[in-house]
């Protein structure tokens, strides 16, 4: 990812790989954490019947940019994806930004 993208869309966790949305996460990334939340919480939801989880992911490296970027999408765009829990992982504690975004 690269700019200001965000990838935003229901998560899928199967045999050929981790997707959000159209997205597909590379197979390097499999083994972070943020990705084991979502495939995790993918097989879940699916082993209850429920509908799959939603996920934005904006590919963070440590420098911030990508928490930003997901910040930035939660303030601007949050309260029209129907979400009613958020779950942050592995996204920098930058305080504007979450403080704007609660």
């Amino acid at each position: 990812m690269t700019g200001d993208e965000v990838a935003l869309g229901k998560v899928s966790y199967d045999s050929s790989g981790l997707r959000v949305g159209s997205m597909e996460v590379p197979r390097k990334m499999l083994s972070i954490g943020a990705a084991a939340l979502m495939g995790s919480a993918s097989k879940t939801a699916e082993a209850l019947g429920m509908e799959p989880p939603m996920a934005v992911v904006a590919g963070d490296m440590g420098d911030g940019n990508g928490s930003r970027r997901v910040y930035r999408f939660l303030i601007e765009e949050g309260g029209r994806t129907g979400a009613t829990t958020v779950t942050l992982h592995y996204i920098l504690p930058l305080r504007k930004e979450f403080v704007d975004f609660v």
